[in-house]
């Protein structure tokens, strides 16, 4: 709960990570699903690679995906995303996010 910062890549490379849990009370992070964002669900931090997932809903909220927060995710085979192609195309994406590249967008195109 009193976790304030977590390093840059800290999860990078853990490739056996099934869940992240985060306290309640902490102040600076948060979990959905056991995927690590800041608290404001801005930033996604870490996507647990092992989680054996095909798919992962992400909200319109996520302005940026930290460095590594999708390495190792060869499971994932589709990303459905609650806001616009137009509003995915300026999400801050972090370097070496290989699950991310190889699985299909889906967006909810609201300008339709």
């Amino acid at each position: 709960s009193t976790v304030t910062s977590i390093g840059n890549t800290a999860f990078g490379g853990c490739t056996s990570l099934v869940y992240i849990s985060v306290d309640k009370a902490n102040k600076a992070f948060t979990d959905i699903d056991g995927i690590l964002y800041t608290k404001n669900k801005k930033e996604l931090i870490a996507y647990p690679a092992a989680c054996g997932a095909s798919s992962v809903d992400l909200s319109s909220s996520v302005k940026s995906i930290a460095d590594m927060a999708f390495y190792g995710c060869d499971t994932l085979k589709v990303i459905n995303y609650e806001g616009s192609l137009t509003e995915w195309g300026q999400i801050e994406i972090g370097t070496m996010n290989y699950g991310l590249y190889t699985a299909a967008l889906s967006c909810n195109d609201k300008s339709k």
